[in-house]
């Protein structure tokens, strides 16, 4: 569409492997950054990360990649309850 999408990560309770688990709504999330940066793609587009240990973009990915960049501004969030915005630009 023209607008921004909103996806959800959530390293714990997200799924990889199950189609329904879409990335679309929080009980829908994506367990890997991986994954759910397959779907937010358009500038503008928001993930949520719900609190986990997103540890797969830290070693396999180049410094300086997205997925690195994002593993470690998860990594430095301060969690709440709530799940944490990323804007992708």
């Amino acid at each position: 569409g023209l607008f921004a999408d909103e996806y959800y990560v959530d390293a714990n309770y997200g799924r990889d492997d199950d189609p329904a688990y879409d990335g679309t709504a929080p009980d829908k999330a994506k367990k890997t950054l991986v994954e759910v940066m397959k779907l937010a793609t358009k500038s503008g587009d928001v993930v949520y990360a719900a609190e986990g240990d997103y540890n797969e973009g830290a070693d396999v990915y180049p410094e300086g990649s997205t997925i690195s960049i994002w593993t470690k501004l998860i990594k430095n969030l301060k969690w709440s309850k709530a799940p944490q915005k990323h804007i992708y630009t």
